[in-house]
């Protein structure tokens, strides 16, 4: 993840906007998430978007909209594949308001 991706996400009024592509499949699914002040991108390899505020080094964003049961199962079903190309893009964006 970029600095600038890392700052932003960082800011109590940003938005995080998960997409997971599928594109072989035409399958996607997005998931819209806040951003938070503790959050510390250590985790080297894991990235977890979470229902709830609560972060650790793992957490890229909470608050989201949807967790892994309410993902479309099409698209579920696709990433069983192991020679799928999975693309999983990440932004944030600030809005207006704070909180």
């Amino acid at each position: 993840m970029s600095e600038a991706f890392k700052s932003i996400a960082r800011r109590p009024n940003s938005i995080i906007i998960i997409t997971v592509e599928i594109p072989s499949a035409g399958l996607s699914d997005s998931i819209r998430a806040r951003g938070h002040p503790a959050l510390t991108f250590e985790h080297p390899t894991d990235m977890v978007v979470r229902k709830s505020t609560y972060t650790c080094g793992r957490t890229v964003a909470v608050m989201a909209d949807k967790a892994a049961r309410d993902l479309s199962r099409e698209l579920v079903e696709a990433l069983r594949d192991p020679m799928a190309l999975v693309i999983i893009k990440l932004e944030a964006l600030l809005t207006e308001r704070n909180g």
